[in-house]
């Protein structure tokens, strides 16, 4: 198959983000993970790599492989990558860069007999990095009769997450696809409950 492009997802907290990709896991019949950025440390530290996430996806696929590597994985708080500036997560920006581009991960996992050595081919996972890049959302300018009275709207800039300074510029310019989230206003709330393509219904 072709390698997957990955899906770099902006925006509050609160406006189904992660639900999205659930649904769509559960819709398209494929495995799910969600991954904590904030929470990964390099592999041979102790707490939870990208390799242990990929391990642990293997085994709830089954040990499938073949199922496992087409799951649709989201890495939550990916802004949390940069803003820390953390050497511990300053080193797994080079397994991000690797993982974006779909390139084959030799895993360790220690078992009742030793080492056991995995090869887990990341080019067809269905890679999604979420976050809430509250810096890089500027507000509109509303012009008009009546602007005032309307709430402040924000607009995603990806040329602010560069300009900040907090987002690693050859790691977010490898995720081609962005699909900035909005907070919704309760009438939009209503619409998206009633309309009749809506999961609660």
């Amino acid at each position: 198959g072709q390698k997957t492009k990955s899906i770099l997802v902006p925006g509050p907290t609160g406006t189904g983000k992660t639900l999205t990709f659930e649904v769509a896991a559960e819709y398209m019949g494929l495995p799910y993970m969600f991954i904590n950025t904030a929470d990964l440390v390099p592999q041979g530290i102790v707490g939870t790599s990208i390799q242990d996430s990929f391990i642990q996806l293997i085994h709830e696929c089954d040990d499938d492989i073949a199922k496992a590597k087409r799951a649709i994985v989201v890495f939550d708080e990916f802004d949390k990558l940069e803003v820390t500036g953390l050497d511990v997560k300053q080193s797994i920006k080079p397994i991000f860069l690797k993982l974006i581009e779909g390139t084959k991960m030799t895993m360790e996992e220690r078992d009742g007999f030793g080492y056991q050595t995995h090869s887990f081919d990341t080019s067809l996972l269905n890679k999604a990095f979420l976050g809430a890049f509250t810096e890089c959302f500027e507000a509109e300018k509303s012009m008009g009769f009546g602007a005032e009275e309307k709430p402040e709207a924000k607009l995603f800039s990806k040329k602010k997450m560069y300009k900040c300074g907090y987002y690693d510029r050859e790691l977010i310019t490898r995720i081609p696809i962005v699909v900035p989230y909005y907070e919704l206003t309760f009438e939009e709330m209503k619409q998206a409950l009633y309309c009749k393509s809506s999961e609660l219904l």
